[in-house]
């Protein structure tokens, strides 16, 4: 209450606008949740984000074998495909985030799931339709990973914050 009436106090003495305080006070204490289910789910965002940081770095122990089995990519495909896991993820974030608050964390979480997992096999089970095309279908594989992989993020953060 203190700190209320020292903002009213501040705010009415540089201002002429009607003074309102930022916050009211707690009536009810904070709900204090379940220990073991906090840290399962704490547990399970973890191994989440430890899943996805491989997927991220995992191109990078393999872009030489690419280059020696299936030839030199040019910079366009070299820079594309660095970039397309990210450029999904940032999607990702911004699509799923707000889809989590419309249709529930836990569904959007099993779809993200699903994206990356789908994503991620595509990318290992990669072929050469010719030329260098193979290069091009990693890009598109490795952004819908990188998509599923976005999604987690403010999904797991909420739902590790609720529980």
């Amino acid at each position: 209450a203190d700190a209320i009436e020292l903002h009213a106090v501040c705010a009415a003495s540089h201002s002429s606008l009607p003074v309102r305080p930022i916050a009211a006070p707690l009536t009810e204490p904070a709900v204090i949740p379940n220990k073991k289910s906090a840290w399962v789910a704490v547990l399970v965002s973890s191994i989440g984000l430890a899943v996805d940081y491989y997927d991220f770095c995992v191109l990078n122990a393999v872009r030489p074998l690419l280059r020696e089995a299936h030839g030199k990519m040019s910079p366009a495909q070299d820079a594309t495909l660095s970039a397309s896991s990210i450029v999904g993820s940032v999607a990702g974030m911004l699509v799923i985030g707000a889809l989590g608050d419309r249709y529930g964390r836990r569904a959007m979480f099993v779809f993200c799931a699903s994206l990356t997992c789908v994503g991620a096999a595509l990318s290992a089970c990669a072929w050469n339709p010719g030329g260098d095309g193979i290069y091009w279908l990693l890009t598109a594989f490795r952004g819908l990973m990188g998509f599923g992989i976005g999604g987690e993020y403010p999904i797991s953060a909420s739902h590790t914050a609720e529980h």
